[in-house]
């Protein structure tokens, strides 16, 4: 079987030359096949030298970067999810959902607080609804007033401060993204000094103090918060949906024309 990665690197590198007028520089680079996600990370790590995006490649949405970007930064997270509310939605008879009840997330957002809202301080994923969740005592008493939500879907767009990509280097057994990496965060969070290693930790630290310095806010984040993970919620009218099953691909195909007004290319097909 053929390379999949090194089939895809030719038809793309068409596309950026001979179509793409973005402003932005664009570099390919060819990471293992079948590799994990954060592996990946790793493979490209030295071509990464300031907060950095992490999104999938199914991944079609319209949010704007700068709103999600100055959110990352105002509250010096060291991750920012980007989520949407899932609405009901009304299928026609005999149409299928665009995906099954197992892929459901359950993530809890600290709300009703200034500084502090929509901080992430529990993911679970893939949470049967007949199941017994379990909260930890200890994140009860740090911080008890958050909202769990199974209504939030993981547009799988990750906005991350730099340091993590030496925590990456010090944590060899972090595999993927959203199964590793994320809940690790969200876990290692209120844990002081002691949440990171300490070649990591110094990197962190030098991140917040800057970050610190130049705001012009009067609240001030602890200087031992070095972990902070943050949902950037999607407003009702942005759209955002992946095309991770069959349903959610045919549903795009449809809105992705009429909504986004998207041109079609020729030069990269599926």
């Amino acid at each position: 079987m053929a390379n999949r990665c090194s089939d895809l690197l030719a038809p793309i590198q068409d596309y950026l030359t001979r179509e793409f007028d973005g402003k932005i520089h664009v570099e390919l680079c060819e990471v293992t096949d079948n590799t994990e996600t954060a592996d990946a990370l790793r493979e490209v790590a030295d071509k990464i030298k300031r907060d950095f995006i992490v999104l999938a490649g199914d991944l079609v949405t319209d949010v704007v970067l700068h709103n999600v970007a100055d959110f990352h930064r105002i509250n010096d997270a060291s991750v920012t999810m980007l989520l949407r509310q899932e609405a009901p939605v009304s299928k026609a008879k005999g149409e299928k959902p665009r995906r099954d009840k197992d892929m459901t997330d359950c993530i809890a957002l600290v709300e009703g607080q200034r500084d502090e809202e929509n901080r992430v301080v529990l993911v679970s994923q893939a949470v049967h609804m007949n199941e017994d969740l379990y909260v930890p005592k200890s994140l009860l008493k740090r911080r008890s007033n958050f909202v769990l939500h199974t209504d939030l879907y993981d547009g799988h767009f990750y906005f991350f401060s730099h340091w993590v990509l030496d925590l990456l280097q010090e944590k060899k057994y972090i595999a993927s993204i959203k199964a590793d990496l994320i809940p690790h965060l969200v876990r290692r969070q209120f844990r002081g000094k002691e949440a990171l290693p300490e070649s990591v930790r110094s990197k962190a630290t030098s991140k917040q103090e800057l970050a610190a310095s130049l705001s012009l806010s009067e609240e001030k984040h602890d200087p031992e918060d070095l972990v902070r993970c943050f949902a950037y919620v999607l407003p009702s009218n942005a759209y955002c949906e992946r095309a991770d099953t069959i349903p959610a691909y045919r549903a795009m195909d449809e809105e992705v024309g009429s909504r986004l007004r998207i041109k079609r290319s020729g030069s990269v097909s599926n």
